[in-house]
């Protein structure tokens, strides 16, 4: 059979191409699933033989939907117009997985596989048929040093252990989801809590401040033999009309008890004004 220069074989590319511009009629028109016996009626071959190419490069996708349409078509689209080779995993390496890897490695394709994953401990680390295989363990790893595009799944034991890494990755990428959460909304909190006692230290200088203030306004009114309030209290006990006292505190720290002694007893002798004018 005819091989074009990028490996993959001419009547497969030719059905590719073929099979892409249905896809993209379909598309146009709405479609979003297709299965492979309407692909297969369409361009007049059968479903077996769709369902062959497609495994060839790799897509796999939900039979009871069908192929999702808009992704076959970026699947075709990158085996067929991408300049480069195609790095390929497959996970288990039994008899399916092994006739995989010959068929393709074989055939000096585009789609080469280049890794292979298991969970059985005398696959693990050998060579079969010129690919290392790794433990499932390492998948993650492997798949990023290599820069495998497509996995291929062979076994159903291999393919329970997939999903299993895939859970541990998806909580993996929530915790650090979660981290990157908390280093966010820590510093906005953090940077908030220093903003809240600088203002809080402001308030405190104020507050000394004015203590201050009231200090030297009370020494004015309290301090000397002539302070303010004994003054006050002088004139008061002359007989202003007033019923209003300093208090007792006011009245000890001005040293003015003995005024308003004084003062209570003359306004007993003198009465108010407004009680002499009646």
């Amino acid at each position: 059979m005819a091989t074009i220069s990028n490996g993959i074989p001419e009547k497969t590319i030719e059905r590719l191409s073929e099979y892409r511009r249905t896809l993209l009629a379909s598309h146009k028109q709405g479609i979003t699933h297709i299965f492979s016996h309407v692909l297969a009626g369409i361009h007049g071959i059968t479903a077996v033989q769709v369902r062959r190419d497609l495994m060839l490069i790799g897509f796999s996708s939900d039979t009871k939907k069908g192929y999702d349409v808009k992704v076959l078509i970026e699947f075709i689209s990158r085996i067929l117009d991408s300049e480069h080779p195609v790095n390929i995993g497959v996970l288990g390496m039994g008899h399916l997985g092994q006739a995989i890897t010959k068929y393709f490695n074989g055939k000096g394709l585009k789609l080469k596989i280049i890794a292979a994953f298991d969970v059985d401990p005398e696959k693990v680390g050998s060579t079969i048929d010129g690919i290392p295989c790794y433990h499932m363990e390492s998948f993650e790893q492997v798949v990023e040093d290599k820069d495998i595009s497509i996995v291929i799944v062979s076994s159903p034991t291999n393919l329970f252990a997939l999903l299993k890494l895939v859970d541990d990755l998806w909580k993996r990428n929530a915790q650090s989801k979660n981290t990157a959460d908390i280093v966010t909304y820590g510093t906005k909190l953090y940077e908030q809590l220093v903003a809240f006692t600088a203002s809080l230290e402001g308030v405190g200088q104020s507050l000394d401040q004015a203590r201050e203030r009231y200090g030297d306004a009370y020494k004015r009114l309290t301090s000397g033999n002539d302070n303010i309030v004994r003054c006050g209290e002088r004139l008061r006990k002359l007989g202003l009309p007033t019923k209003r006292r300093q208090s007792p505190r006011v009245l000890e720290a001005a040293s003015a008890y003995d005024e308003a002694d004084d003062a209570s007893t003359s306004a007993d002798a003198v009465p108010p004004a407004d009680t002499v004018s009646q």
